[in-house]
């Protein structure tokens, strides 16, 4: 599992435009004749230009590929790198990737017509954020590419933004026996490099732990028949209306809003 610094792993308990097409409709690749500058990490794409281009947009971490001599080359999100304009004699060129929304035809490419653009994408288990600011050098533009933040989780988690956060969150069952009480559960959420127990921060994430609870059952059927199932969250009660939260990424107990309707909680 990726884990950058600038991420959190935390552990729930449970018991030119257009050029190809993505998965993802929002995203195209705009080529523009340029090469890349003060890149150390980079891999080959033995495949054709048409292939390297979808192969960028469907591979969530790929930023950029680009044609330097004959030969192909994929750039994926990391520290800040550089792409500097060429001639169309170079033959040089690059390909990167651009919310589609931001493509307008009569606007100059790559970034028409703003200086700096933000690109923003979450999946289930990727989330990243970078920008691409364009300037001008002795007449040549040249566009920075600087790295908000990276995260991939697991396949056992999915990503989360909580505000100034980037985390990622498994939902973690006690083995048999299955009932086990808060501190058992605190520990379970630190084993193999876990940040300690969290809870919902909105109440859309709530839900979504929910679906990750029934995920959970399914992949690891309870050998015991159980009328309800109860989970630890994190946060203690304290007299007379207070509560000590222990995971400093959740916003108070915002996300902690449970009702009482027919006899049913939420």
């Amino acid at each position: 599992m990726h884990r950058p610094s600038s991420a959190v792993i935390l552990y729930f308990i449970f018991f030119m435009c257009g050029f190809a097409e993505s998965s993802d409709e929002d995203l195209q690749m705009v080529v523009i004749w340029g090469a890349p500058s003060g890149v150390d990490v980079w891999e080959p794409c033995s495949e054709t230009w048409k292939q390297c281009l979808q192969k960028c947009l469907d591979e969530e971490d790929c930023v950029l590929i680009a044609k330097i001599t004959t030969n192909f080359y994929i750039f994926r999100q990391g520290k800040e790198f550089h792409v500097v304009q060429k001639t169309k004699e170079s033959g040089e060129k690059v390909a990167f990737k651009k919310t589609n929304n931001m493509c307008k035809v009569s606007m100059p490419k790559p970034l028409f017509g703003n200086d700096t653009v933000t690109e923003i994408y979450q999946s289930e288990t990727v989330a990243y954020k970078y920008e691409i600011t364009e300037w001008d050098i002795n007449g040549m533009a040249q566009w920075t590419f600087d790295f908000q933040y990276f995260v991939q989780c697991d396949d056992e988690s999915f990503v989360s933004i909580r505000g100034a956060n980037v985390v990622c969150i498994t939902v973690r069952a006690f083995p048999d026996p299955y009932c086990k009480n808060r501190t058992a559960g605190e520990q379970l959420c630190k084993e193999g490099n876990g940040s300690g127990i969290t809870g919902p921060y909105s109440y859309d994430e709530g839900y979504k732990m929910t679906e990750y609870i029934d995920k959970k059952l399914q992949a690891e059927p309870i050998s015991q028949k159980f009328d309800y199932f109860d989970f630890w969250t994190d946060g203690i009660c304290s007299q007379p209306d207070g509560h000590n939260i222990t995971d400093g990424t959740l916003d108070e107990t915002t996300g902690y809003k449970w009702s009482q309707t027919n006899n049913f909680k939420e």
